[in-house]
């Protein structure tokens, strides 16, 4: 059957062939330490796995997962934000001698020396490989590391790394025994007949079943010596089998949907969601869900809204955590979901809402304003479980069917980002107006918004502007930049910086106290250029993508950047 996951394989790696082939990532950036910049990916389809003195690997389609088994916990992934050529990896191994941990993926064949930290990568067509040609095996001989495509080509490489040159079944035999990880490997195993909990069936062909009857196929596994049996799946990600007992456990781990625009974190964890979309493999066409990853635990949980019938959907446009509640702005209304009960309600057009597509909302003393397609609503929660819902159409002349993207409140006053420019709407008089400054973005596509203390920040589709609230005055260049050209999906604005995520642009950061912008991208350590949130976490920033989200170390004591 290995046949199959090889054409499942190919297929996923054609449709994702042209990715980000306008940058070339030659390995860690020198400009960070490893850790500074963390993404987490949706790593369900594993492709291969590997062990070393201290962990176990696992290749995935969104990067190298791996499990500390002496800490008995996952440790951070390793993707092309740590310095991986891309993201989808075909092959992982581990050479005890020369303590190097190598890999294929989709575009090149990457080594991490542990001494170092640090990634380098040879890109396939510097070595001659097809494109289309995946690395299935790697192994390693007396000398050389040699790697095995799936059409039967075989490379070698120095164990310590350099050149990759064509190499003959002759030359695998003279360096030989191989050690090989991958596909050659996993031909040799046996299943044995494993217990599972949770409603999960494993049939000894090697299949796993979940209790909606969904099937994934074990596509990677690698024992340990305290008789371990460390599986991969072809879409329930990891499982950790005990040799004795015969229990095999599932280990959840990394996001359930790649995209990621809406972040919001709890005392004790992070919440991610997004746009349910196909993420490039078959298997997976219609299945989203929200994340949620308890830090305090460790436990990864996924909600999908096809099997809970209050969750209106996987697509979420905005995400805020307030007390015991989870608030969602989706494309079909209002979620809110009791997390301690892990109880879903839902608010739809029915209950009142001007329209079903929420982009945003702000929860203040048990009022519920909520930004939409059609205008500005605004709910009592105290009635909302109640028969007699009271809503109410917020400035219904001026924001009639005008799409409102993001909201903000300060003191007595909501400000709206609309299609036609920034609305400025006074919560005690009932009454606003779009806000008409020369210096200010007037007629522009208003985009984000982002409020601290007595400042207000604005992104448009080109441009990021400020304006002081207590003196009623926009400020000037370099603050106000014009000179972004991306539409500035999302802000966050602290006492010493602006943070302006962009589409297309990467992360933009104005040093309040030098008064600079400087920009990070791909090359830096963003897992995407898209950046469609930011949220901050202490010393962090929680930064999503279409890919998935990447945690970024901004005020590292020891890096100026």
């Amino acid at each position: 059957m290995l046949w199959l996951f090889a054409l499942c394989l190919l297929s996923s790696m054609v449709s994702g062939q042209d990715k980000h082939d306008e940058v070339r990532i030659r390995g860690t950036n020198p400009g960070f330490r490893q850790g500074d910049w963390i993404s987490y990916t949706m790593t369900r389809f594993v492709t291969s796995a590997g062990i070393g003195p201290n962990y176990v690997y696992f290749g995935t389609t969104g990067g190298i997962i791996r499990y500390d088994y002496f800490a008995n916990q996952w440790d951070y992934p390793f993707t092309t934000s740590s310095g991986l050529a891309d993201n989808y990896v075909t092959a992982v191994a581990f050479d005890m001698t020369t303590n190097i941990l190598w890999c294929g993926t989709r575009t090149a064949i990457s080594n991490y020396q542990e001494s170092s930290q640090r990634w380098s990568n040879t890109f396939k067509d510097e070595s001659g490989i097809s494109p289309y040609d995946a690395i299935v095996s790697i192994g390693f001989g007396r000398t050389s590391a040699f790697f095995e495509t799936s059409s039967g080509l075989m490379y070698r490489s120095d164990r310590y790394g350099g050149p990759i040159f064509v190499a003959s079944r002759a030359d695998v035999l003279k360096d030989g025994p191989v050690t090989w990880n991958g596909w050659r490997s996993l031909r040799s195993f046996n299943f044995p007949n494993y217990h599972m909990t949770n409603g999960y069936l494993f049939s000894i062909d090697g299949y796993v079943q979940d209790t909606r009857l969904r099937r994934a196929k074990v596509t990677a596994m690698i024992n340990d010596k305290w008789l371990n049996s460390w599986m991969g799946t072809w879409g329930f990600g990891v499982m950790r089998g005990d040799l004795r007992s015969e229990f095999l456990t599932m280990m959840p781990y990394g996001l359930y949907s790649p995209h990621v625009r809406a972040i919001a974190i709890d005392k004790n964890g992070v919440w991610f969601a997004g746009k349910n979309e196909n993420p490039g493999v078959s298997e997976d066409i219609g299945r989203a869900g929200v994340t949620y990853w308890n830090q305090v635990s460790g436990e990864w949980r996924y909600y999908e809204s096809k099997f809970d019938l209050n969750l209106l959907t996987d697509n979420i446009n905005r995400l805020h955590v307030y007390g015991d509640s989870l608030f969602c702005a989706t494309r079909f209304g209002v979620n809110i979901l009791d997390i301690s009960k892990g109880d879903w309600y839902r608010l739809t057009t029915a209950d009142g809402l001007l329209d079903d597509n929420v982009n945003d909302l702000v929860l203040s003393d048990n009022t519920l304003y909520l930004a939409t397609n059609a205008g500005l609503n605004r709910i009592d929660l105290q009635r909302s479980r109640s028969d007699s819902l009271r809503t109410q159409n917020l400035a219904p002349k001026d924001l009639n069917l005008v799409r409102v993207f993001d909201i903000v409140l300060h003191e007595n006053f909501l400000w709206a980002a609309t299609e036609f420019g920034l609305y400025l709407y006074e919560i005690d008089r009932n009454r606003g107006a779009f806000v008409e400054s020369a210096d200010g973005p007037v007629g522009e596509v208003v985009i984000s918004l982002g409020v601290f203390e007595h400042e207000l920040w604005v992104g448009t589709v080109n441009a990021v502007y400020g304006l002081d609230l207590k003196n009623n005055k926009w400020l000037d260049q370099p603050e106000k930049n014009l000179s972004i050209n991306y539409p500035v999906r999302s802000l966050l604005v602290t006492a010493g910086h602006v943070w302006a995520g962009t589409d297309g642009g990467g992360l933009f950061r104005l040093n309040r106290e030098t008064r600079d912008w400087i920009r990070y991208t791909r090359e830096d350590g963003l897992l995407n250029n898209h950046v469609l949130e930011i949220r901050r976490d202490g010393d962090y920033l929680w930064l999503g993508s279409p890919e998935g989200v990447t945690l970024f170390f901004w005020n590292d004591p020891n890096r100026i950047d």
